[in-house]
């Protein structure tokens, strides 16, 4: 691609466009004049596609290959014509076109999320709502269920001062991984003085857990699905186990053996903690 935009600039020199212009006002005109001939190109492709709607071809019966391919060439030239005149590097370039289909990427995601999030809050009782976090997670954590006392649409790791969050949040941020985590439960509602979900309440709610993790892994497959307690990986299979933080609450001195299991289940250097 270097070598393209070396060349286009050598012919946009030969036919006197004033290319490396530091002028404003040159520049500005040239950008206008690339942007209409690029569309000037791609509404000659649009001709060559037999559709209803074209009144150009409507009678052709295929569409001509090569043609396709000329016209989208020429428009794709009058475009990297603006890269030349704004002095944008193919690397600058590319680096701003991953940017943007990752922000693509994640709309669809959040749109996707949101309709799991209200397929699981027109279940009767006390639900929680999805899990939370970074949409584009690198570690996503799998608890057991929301626990007790939560109401309909409660997020079951919104207090990082409650319960198993306060052992696993301060952990997490210790080893500068937080940012880069999605919490989320099995079970998305409680159970009678919070006991082990019965094998129907898994099933029932597993539907929606593949469904949420399936949209994290979206452009994102290297993700590792972490789950937390004997409970949770007995019914859902991750890619690593680490004991439940809630049992860690009532053994304090098990803090550091429970940070070596998340060290070695996000795959980290243990070394450099």
């Amino acid at each position: 691609m270097i070598d393209i935009l070396k060349k286009q600039r050598e012919f946009e020199q030969l036919v006197g466009v004033p290319i490396d212009t530091i002028l404003e006002k040159e520049r500005n005109e040239m950008s206008e004049m690339f942007i209409f001939k690029a569309i000037e190109e791609l509404v000659e492709t649009r001709r060559e596609f037999p559709s209803v709607l074209n009144k150009w071809s409507k009678n052709n019966k295929d569409a001509n290959t090569d043609r396709v391919k000329e016209e989208i060439s020429d428009a794709f030239l009058f475009m990297s014509n603006l890269l030349l005149a704004w002095r944008i590097s193919w690397e600058e370039f590319l680096t701003q076109v991953r940017i943007t289909q990752q922000n693509n990427f994640t709309k669809i995601k959040e749109r996707k999320m949101k309709e799991i999030n209200e397929e699981i809050l027109n279940v009767p009782g006390y639900v929680s709502c999805v899990g939370q976090g970074s949409i584009n997670p690198k570690y996503i954590f799998v608890g057991l269920n929301p626990g007790q006392g939560i109401t309909h649409g409660y997020k079951a790791w919104h207090d990082p001062e409650s319960g198993s969050s306060k052992v696993l949040i301060p952990v997490l941020k210790d080893l500068k991984i937080h940012e880069d985590c999605y919490f989320t439960n099995l079970v998305k509602s409680t159970t009678v003085e919070n006991e082990e979900p019965s094998e129907e309440l898994i099933k029932f709610w597993g539907m929606h857990l593949g469904k949420e993790i399936a949209t994290l892994m979206i452009n994102n497959p290297e993700v590792k699905v972490i789950t937390m307690g004997k409970a949770v990986r007995k019914s859902y299979h991750g890619d690593a186990t680490i004991d439940h933080p809630a049992t860690v609450l009532y053994k304090p001195d098990k803090i550091n053996e429970f940070k070596h299991q998340i060290i070695n289940a996000c795959g980290l250097q243990s070394s450099l903690f």
